[in-house]
């Protein structure tokens, strides 16, 4: 587990993630956090690290199979649920040839 998000939480731990990647790699990441009644500390640390992984992973794959140079974040809520918002500029592909319908998950904790 990064130490950062097991001292701080997922939110310190995304913020050092987007840090490393503006800084080291050929990257624009974009992150914010406009969560208001729901906090990220509420979030058990197990779920947190998997939020982790899978953002870091996100970030992973646009920029090495996207070749993204832009990347966005973003944590609100809606309805009382965590809603993760994650876009690049990258290649992308048709979700429609490959038949994706969802649009959005719900993360209950």
């Amino acid at each position: 587990m990064p130490p950062v998000l097991e001292k701080f939480g997922l939110h310190a731990g995304i913020e050092e993630l987007v840090f490393e990647c503006n800084t080291s790699k050929s990257v624009k990441v974009s992150y914010s956090n406009k969560l208001k009644n729901l906090s990220l500390s509420d979030v058990n640390i197990d779920n947190q690290l998997h939020i982790f992984r899978i953002i870091q992973e996100l970030i992973n794959n646009s920029i090495k199979h996207g070749e993204s140079k832009e990347i966005s974040i973003f944590f609100a809520e809606e309805n009382k649920n965590f809603i993760i918002e994650y876009s690049d500029n990258g290649r992308g592909i048709d979700l429609n040839k490959i038949g994706f319908k969802k649009r959005y998950w719900t993360f209950k904790y």
